[in-house]
């Protein structure tokens, strides 16, 4: 049961980042930053496109190039964790006082590569579950409680948007405050930092000796 909650942690810190960027991200690029649209759904568009093909790419490095102790899964999920915490907080911290380009520039590098970092651990992370799991009804356990978590990834950000960005004398409306984003960022980055890191440090599969396999053959 102690594996199973430490491998749902690993899809809080996924969920929590994510759903931040997909509730919030869009009205900082435009309303508070001052992008396009356009220019914010160019950025956002790239940004899927290659969230799709690196899926493909990273299943097979996952697959075919284990990372020593750590597996197959483990040690990618956990390079992503810390890649995800930094982008993301990255990701809010666009200077106001730069140009239209180079904050476009700034935006669609931090997407990029908070997408690649977002497959890197969610790629290896669901063949983990399959994984872990003993037979098909510890398999349904496993991804029951992965849900329950990734559910409370989503809760948090509305959360956090009243937390840091209520309505001031300085910003009437309160998600106009670019210093909000950027609290709710550092919470989100060590909320998956924290999670993700328990998540692929306490899922590590045993590794079989040859003793042990030649047990299990022999039975």
């Amino acid at each position: 049961m102690t594996k199973k909650i430490f491998y749902g942690f690993g899809n809080l810190g996924y969920s929590v980042i994510g759903q931040t960027v997909s509730n919030f991200f869009m009205f900082f690029a435009t309303s508070v930053m001052g992008l396009s649209g356009t220019l914010v759904g160019i950025a956002v568009a790239i940004s899927t496109i290659w969230d799709g093909l690196s899926d493909t790419i990273m299943g097979y490095i996952s697959d075919n190039y284990p990372m020593g102790k750590f597996g197959r899964r483990n040690g990618y999920m956990l390079v992503a964790t810390i890649g995800m915490s930094i982008i993301n907080i990255l990701l809010w911290c666009i200077p106001n006082s730069i140009s239209v380009p180079l904050k476009f520039v700034w935006m669609l590098a931090s997407l990029l590569l908070l997408e690649t970092f977002n497959t890197m651990f969610a790629t290896p992370y669901m063949a983990l579950g399959n994984e872990l799991a003993s037979d098909y009804n510890d398999r349904t356990k496993i991804n029951a409680t992965s849900t329950v978590f990734y559910l409370i990834g989503i809760i948090i950000p509305s959360i956090l948007l009243i937390i840091f960005l209520p309505n001031t004398e300085e910003y009437p409306i309160g998600q106009l405050n670019p210093k909000g984003y950027f609290y709710i960022s550092l919470v989100t980055s060590l909320i998956c930092l924290v999670f993700g890191l328990i998540s692929s440090i306490f899922t590590i599969p045993k590794i079989k000796t040859a003793s042990t396999m030649q047990n299990c053959e022999k039975s």
